[in-house]
């Protein structure tokens, strides 16, 4: 920022006070800049002497704001209105953590290519307005329920200006064009969506989002951490690359896909969890009545509890512990395998070993049916207990309430 920038921001910040204390403050940043350049100093220099003009504002005497009539408050109110309700913001500080709360706003995280973070910010909904605020090095942004809406307060509407909380009183008369006027400036038209769009840069330790009913899309980012939890909002996340990821969904979907990750862990109450093409060193996926289901996702340690929804997994770990209450489950068994453990109350259970050498396999299920398919095809039936198969290198244990079991062995 130049001086002539600096100098015609600050007359615009001072517009709304009375001209002789417009002339003073102007007048003496004037004068500050000049005797700075006297002493050699540069226009930045000076400038960040001066200080934030939104801090200086804020301590002018409400006194010396000006007391227009009716319509004058009217055009002014009406000009301090944010454009459409738009914002757009960036922060260059070191941040050990992002918080990102997109309460009712749909919210997308993306990768920033310049260094700094980037908050887009849009809505046609009088009633919630943007917010951001550093605290003990973590930088929080988001939507909150706007106190300042016509629908919280008709007969005197809240607004700020440059930093100032001023109340314009409405009489009858003015009330109801004046509201009118704030939605058509403040929705531009709109159908009410309210989205937050964030960039980050790839230094930020800690990246937390969250939305009460909004859905989440995260790509192309790789914090240390990253954590995201919606109430009623799906989430869906890819191209992603962090050391540990939570995801949380109380009832809305989760997708995600090609991600790389120290630890994966995922919690749905009734939505749907769908994996493609993930590597982490464990995955944790605690469901209510969900479904999930991965395909080429590679992995040391794969624990999966769901209360009645079906599984199906199509992954390479080493160790596999899969149960469901009422839920089906079909899970193909990559190389490398060392252990896996299926179990299930009600639902079937197919489990495919045909490309493991040696592995330890227990399935159980209460009344449905259980098998395990080997390479030869051949059928063994296997009761309730310990068997083993083959050269003893492969041991099955199965067991059933009501259900068949049956096992396929390698010849």
């Amino acid at each position: 920022m130049t001086k002539s920038e600096y100098m015609e921001a600050l007359q615009n910040k001072l517009e709304c006070f009375n001209r002789e204390l417009q002339q003073e403050i102007m007048e003496d940043y004037e004068q500050h800049f000049a005797e700075g350049i006297a002493a050699g100093k540069t226009e930045e220099e000076i400038m960040a002497e001066l200080g934030s003009i939104e801090d200086m504002i804020r301590e002018l005497p409400e006194e010396d704001i000006i007391r227009e009539d009716a319509d004058a408050q009217k055009e002014r109110a009406e000009n301090s209105m944010p454009e459409a309700g738009r914002q757009s913001n960036a922060y260059s500080g070191e941040y050990k953590a992002v918080v990102i709360d997109g309460e009712i706003a749909d919210v997308s995280l993306e990768h920033s290519d310049d260094g700094q973070i980037h908050a887009d910010y849009s809505s046609g909904d009088p009633d919630y307005c943007y917010y951001q605020y550093e605290e003990n090095g973590i930088l929080y942004l988001g939507v909150k329920r706007d106190q300042n809406s016509t629908r919280a307060a008709k007969r005197a509407v809240k607004f700020m200006l440059f930093g100032k909380t001023v109340k314009v009183d409405l009489d009858g008369s003015f009330e109801k064009s004046f509201e009118k006027t704030f939605r058509n400036v403040w929705n531009g038209g709109g159908d009410g969506d309210t989205k937050l769009q964030v960039r980050i840069s790839a230094r930020i330790p800690r990246v937390e989002v969250k939305t009460r009913n909004g859905d989440v899309e995260v790509q192309d980012v790789n914090p240390e951490e990253l954590s995201v939890r919606t109430t009623s909002g799906d989430i869906a996340i890819r191209h992603v690359t962090v050391d540990r990821l939570d995801l949380n969904s109380t009832s809305g979907d989760i997708t995600a896909e090609q991600i790389y990750s120290g630890s994966m862990d995922v919690h749905v109450s009734s939505g749907d969890m769908s994996l493609d093409n993930a590597e982490t060193g464990s995955l944790s996926f605690q469901g209510a009545s969900g479904d999930i289901s991965g395909t080429r996702v590679r992995g040391n340690v794969v624990n999966v509890r769901t209360g009645s929804g079906d599984v199906e997994l199509n992954g390479a770990f080493e160790s596999y512990h899969i149960g469901t209450g009422s839920g089906d489950v079909d899970v193909r068994i990559k190389a490398g395998a060392k252990e896996v453990r299926v179990s299930t109350g009600s639902g079937d259970v197919e489990v495919d070993v045909t490309e493991v050498e040696s592995t330890e396999v227990t399935v159980g299920t209460g009344s449905g049916e259980a098998v395990i398919y080997g390479s030869d095809g051949a059928r063994y039936h296997v009761t309730k207990g310990s068997n083993t198969v083959g050269s003893g290198e492969c041991k099955v244990l199965v067991t059933t309430g009501s259900g068949d079991a049956e096992v396929r062995r390698r010849g």
